[in-house]
């Protein structure tokens, strides 16, 4: 090994490990999403920081206003603090090689979030797929889902479990939930797994 190797060697392995612990990219269903996941909940992003983190690895730091806690702990400050690896260069628009869903300040989103590794990093589970963008229209907010999220999201649920989450029989191109109907039908879920 040369002594380059050498010297990046621990940072190599140190993002590995929280790599690792906080990642997962096999395609989950709803159901499986919060069987999965640590902590989901609502949220609006407050503010990104970006720091020295375990060993002086770069990170990213999301900071989460929550306005419901769907499932997993949540601390006297009503806020969630979400670290990753960060490797981007361009910090302003918030682009990652990592294959992580981006965040915004201002967006609101409904995120599930594996538990934070040994580093005190995590991810949002399936990547793309433990980040939902939620809208407001008229009537409240719902979540709307692609065509790529429906495919993944919506497989083997029941046609009682989709007439619970107010979806549409033969899914239109953008199939949208209404948050609240969302929120509780996760809400059981995530009273099973426990």
């Amino acid at each position: 090994m040369t002594r380059q190797q050498l010297r990046t060697l621990p940072v190599a392995l140190a993002m590995s490990m929280g790599l690792v612990g906080a990642t997962s990219i096999r395609p989950v269903n709803l159901e499986e999403l919060v069987q999965i996941s640590d902590r989901v909940f609502v949220g609006t992003v407050l503010e990104i920081r970006h720091k020295p983190g375990p060993g002086g690895l770069p990170t990213r730091v999301t900071r989460f206003g929550v306005t419901e806690m769907v499932k997993g702990p949540l601390g006297k400050s009503g806020q969630i603090d979400l670290a990753q690896i960060w490797t981007g260069s361009n910090r302003q628009q918030g682009v990652s090689p990592l294959p992580q869903p981006g965040f915004f300040p201002g967006e609101e989103v409904l995120v599930f979030l594996h538990g934070d590794s040994p580093l005190g990093l995590s991810s949002p589970v399936g990547f793309g797929l433990g980040k939902l963008a939620v809208e407001r229209v008229v009537g409240g907010r719902v979540v709307r889902l692609t065509p790529e999220q429906q495919a993944i999201l919506l497989r083997g649920l029941t046609a009682d479990d989709e007439a619970r989450l107010g979806i549409s029989p033969g899914r239109r191109i953008s199939e949208t939930i209404p948050l609240e109907k969302l929120v509780g039908w996760l809400k059981r879920r995530g009273e099973v797994s426990r």
